[in-house]
């Protein structure tokens, strides 16, 4: 897990999990949908969107810890004809089909809330190994959408999102972690001296 981003590990997480639960035949691929050819429909695609965060430890000046709520996005992609006289009108079945393979997903991932027990390292009964873990996953929003191949099908999509919470240190190895206040002598005006409080510093190597 050393030098692995918390997202890197979530997506390899959520693609092996998916793997094993979404009737795809394995076709769980972590990236966006651009790369994906109609061949290799269905499928699913895993990869990540907008992630606020907010300071949990240290102010805006200094922070230290920060606590990120990554979007991530599933995709179901599946094909479909485009002519709608064609028989039998395989188009009836595509939502049917997409969200049966967004069931299977969504159970999956409920099923296994902490969404850690396969990530290297993970120890469900020491939470030391749930730093930078996600300890929950809600669902935000499923949205369909098409893509066009050619003048005869198309890539018909759903698009679950959900929500991982995690945390990072501000410092690798959280070296700055204990910032220290310290006072500067200032030499004013009226040549008088006053000590006040005008820097912060972190102690250790650069």
């Amino acid at each position: 897990m050393a030098n692995v981003h918390p997202r890197s590990a979530l997506r390899r997480y959520l693609v092996d999990l998916l793997k094993d639960t979404v009737d795809v035949g394995g076709r769980v691929f972590p990236n966006r949908p651009s790369p994906v050819f109609i061949s290799e429909v269905p499928c699913v695609l895993v990869h990540f969107s907008t992630e606020p965060t907010d300071v949990i430890v240290g102010d805006m000046y200094s922070p230290k810890e920060y606590q990120a709520n990554a979007r991530v996005n599933i995709d179901f992609l599946t094909d479909e004809v485009i002519n709608p006289d064609a028989e039998p009108n395989e188009n009836e079945r595509t939502e049917d089909r997409l969200d049966f393979l967004s069931h299977q997903a969504r159970q999956a991932i409920f099923d296994d809330w902490t969404l850690a027990k396969r990530l290297p390292g993970f120890d469900g009964n020491n939470p030391k190994t749930w730093t930078g873990l996600s300890l929950g996953m809600r669902l935000v929003s499923a949205d369909p959408y098409n893509m066009d191949v050619d003048s005869e099908r198309r890539v018909a999509a759903q698009r679950d999102q959900f929500e991982i919470p995690y945390q990072f240190s501000a410092y690798k190895d959280y070296r700055f972690k204990d910032f220290k206040e310290y006072k500067a002598e200032i030499l004013r005006l009226d040549y008088k001296t006053a000590t006040d409080p005008v820097l912060l510093a972190a102690e250790g190597d650069l």
